[in-house]
């Protein structure tokens, strides 16, 4: 079946980002989460967990008590330049049946050699009993000498952590702060009509953004299609020098393809679709899996004709080409 597809879509264009690496906790060795408070101990766990949007979570399990003393989560460092200014959120979920305090997010600016040069932090909630979840956020602008932020969740004071208590993290989210405010994205979670999400890179290991998205630009797949008229300018030149002899010849290659397609859709959707892309004029078309062309990149050329007949149930486009390099 043939596609044609327009190689630069206007939603390539991303509106917000991702900077931490593994958001979703996937390698718990990415994760240095913190002590567990002096004399405490615990274990460390990440799981499936639907209670806020990346549908993950990581936890910290206290088997023996803590006197009191700084807990929580960090994630690997990100590198920054001086000026630039950040915006660290997430979840913070306590499981205690007593008092904590200073619930908050903080970044932590080092120097090119691992010292610190200071640390923006938060507003902090406090925490009385029971299991909640706190939303923390912090935005600090990256110090003179500052190449890496350390991003950190925490509880700074209170009660002690005891055995039985859970301390959790979600939807961790570092971006930049001209970024328009986002609660959490990361490459794993499911398209929309508006957005596309995708990793930079590698899955889990690699920053991620969201991009905005118009469907009427997505890869449409004609029924079928009717009819080809190419043509190719020869480009070798005879020269019939009289009295001298034979013809002389000059070859060269013949230029590359154009002419006209003429595509049948499904339905008048899909035909929408299909002159939308034709029409836009900003960049190169593909079309792959046709016959006799098998795959040629092409810009429209000359006109763009639609026939919609609903009666009989006809969607033709018909479009000029000039086949590309």
């Amino acid at each position: 079946m043939a596609t044609i597809t327009q190689d630069i879509r206007p939603y390539d264009q991303v509106f917000t980002r991702n900077l931490i690496t593994d958001p979703r906790f996937t390698t718990l060795a990415n994760w240095n989460t913190r002590w567990f408070g002096s004399g405490g101990a615990g274990t460390h766990s990440a799981s499936n967990n639907a209670s806020r949007i990346s549908g993950r979570a990581l936890f910290k399990n206290w088997t023996t008590g803590a006197a009191v003393g700084n807990t929580g989560f960090q994630a690997p460092l990100v590198p920054v330049q001086a000026g630039e200014e950040f915006v660290l959120s997430g979840h913070i979920f306590v499981q205690s049946s007593s008092t904590k305090g200073a619930i908050r997010a903080k970044l932590q600016w080092l120097n090119s050699g691992g010292s610190t040069i200071s640390t923006s932090t938060g507003s902090s909630s406090s925490h009385t009993s029971g299991s909640v979840f706190y939303f923390v956020t912090v935005t600090g602008t990256a110090p003179a000498g500052a190449v890496n932020v350390l991003p950190i969740w925490d509880v700074d004071t209170g009660t002690a952590f005891v055995a039985g208590d859970t301390l959790g993290l979600f939807d961790p989210m570092l971006t930049r702060a001209y970024y328009p405010s986002q609660t959490y994205i990361d490459g794993a979670l499911p398209d929309t009509i508006t957005t596309e999400y995708r990793w930079d890179a590698v899955a889990n290991a690699s920053w991620s953004g969201a991009f905005t998205r118009n469907p009427a630009t997505d890869p449409v797949d004609p029924l079928q299609i009717l009819s080809y008229k190419v043509t190719r300018a020869v480009r070798s030149i005879t020269h019939d020098i009289i009295n001298v002899g034979p013809v002389e010849v000059t070859l060269a290659p013949a230029g590359l393809r154009k002419g006209t397609i003429e595509y049948l859709f499904a339905n008048a959707a899909l035909l929408a679709r299909a002159e939308n892309i034709h029409a836009q004029g900003v960049s190169t078309i593909t079309l792959s899996g046709a016959p006799y062309f098998g795959t040629m990149k092409y810009v429209p050329a000359d006109t763009v004709v639609t026939e919609l007949d609903i009666d009989t149930g006809v969607f033709k486009l018909i479009t000029g080409f000039q086949e590309v390099a």
